[in-house]
């Protein structure tokens, strides 16, 4: 897996790129975000940050479980 982790990583970001996009562009139509849909997002995107800054916590973490 450590030779497909820049990929996962470029993947994992552009996934959030467009789910910001889709997000906060869809504001501007008739449609409105949902509160539970914003905090999904954030969630994700703070879960991708913690994986990308600290790998070695994290494998550790779900290694023990």
């Amino acid at each position: 897996m450590q030779a497909a982790r820049p990929w996962l990583l470029v993947g994992a970001l552009g996934l959030l790129v467009v789910g910001f996009l889709q997000l906060y562009r869809g504001r501007k139509q008739c449609r409105k975000g949902s509160p539970f849909s914003i905090a999904l997002f954030w969630i994700a995107a703070a879960l991708v940050l913690l994986i990308v800054l600290f790998p070695q916590v994290i494998a550790s973490l779900v290694a023990g479980w």
